[in-house]
């Protein structure tokens, strides 16, 4: 047998599972509060359950933003709409941003989803919307509230 055979199968059957037969599984991990939005963001992008409690804490994760421009941050901010996010909020709030900053593709996604995440390539970012508040959302831009 291959090892990377048969984590591309943990992954499918992962993937398959609804939120409520999953989640004691992922409860049994210790991660807490927890709902159907955090299994849409992360069961995509998983090889192992336990991978869950790397993207629960890049979620709730400060990162350092020192490489992406403040000025596109700061609108980026001013731009966020009203609370509570949910799965629509990340495109309408993109589209401000690309409307007041002429940014698009990469140049627009790339900086958001560094500053949000840490990371070049993840989850679809729609879906972390509702796992996330403004507060949190300004704090990963290094804007104090």
């Amino acid at each position: 047998f291959s090892i990377e055979i048969l984590k591309i199968l943990n992954k499918d059957i992962l993937q398959k599972y609804d939120f409520l037969d999953i989640k004691d599984k992922i409860l049994d991990l210790g991660i807490e509060n927890i709902n159907i939005d955090f299994w849409k963001f992360v069961k995509n992008n998983i090889d192992f359950l336990k991978d869950c409690l790397d993207w629960k804490s890049i979620i709730t994760s400060i990162n350092s933003s020192s490489n992406i421009d403040d000025n596109f941050l700061n609108k980026a901010a001013e731009l966020l709409p009203t609370e509570p996010f949910d799965h629509n909020s990340w495109d309408e709030w993109t589209s401000l941003i690309k409307e007041k900053t002429g940014k698009k593709g990469k140049d627009l996604f790339m900086p958001l989803r560094v500053a949000l995440t840490g990371k070049e390539k993840g989850p679809e970012l729609k879906y972390l919307m509702p796992l996330l508040s403004k507060d949190l959302i300004l704090r990963k831009f290094g804007i104090n509230t």
